[in-house]
């Protein structure tokens, strides 16, 4: 599926992303956004993070990739994934929360 077909230029925000339904939701997501979306990872473990966002970044699709390393139990974590919301550009046509977390 292209972007075109997919979600256009979105921000998508996937709480527990790291291993289980979050990895393969972002893994499912990523080719279905149009060039300049921002897909922002959040989970305790930044080592699968990283991982889950090199493989998600070899390709040139153009979307930005960031992974939050937060437990999200907790304001602190909290506070991290929103200082990441508020540097994506705001010109985006789609905001989709998935709170698996």
């Amino acid at each position: 599926m292209s972007a075109v077909e997919g979600f256009g230029k979105a921000l998508v925000i996937i709480t527990g992303a790291s291993k289980g339904f979050g990895r393969a939701l972002a893994l499912s997501m990523a080719p279905r956004l149009a060039e300049g979306s921002a897909l922002i990872l959040a989970a305790r473990s930044d080592d699968k993070l990283q991982e889950l966002k090199a493989e998600l970044s070899c390709g040139e699709s153009g979307l930005t990739v960031r992974c939050v390393a937060a437990d999200l139990g907790c304001q602190a974590g909290v506070d991290r994934v929103i200082t990441e919301i508020r540097d994506v550009d705001p010109d985006i046509d789609h905001l989709l929360l998935f709170n698996n977390a």
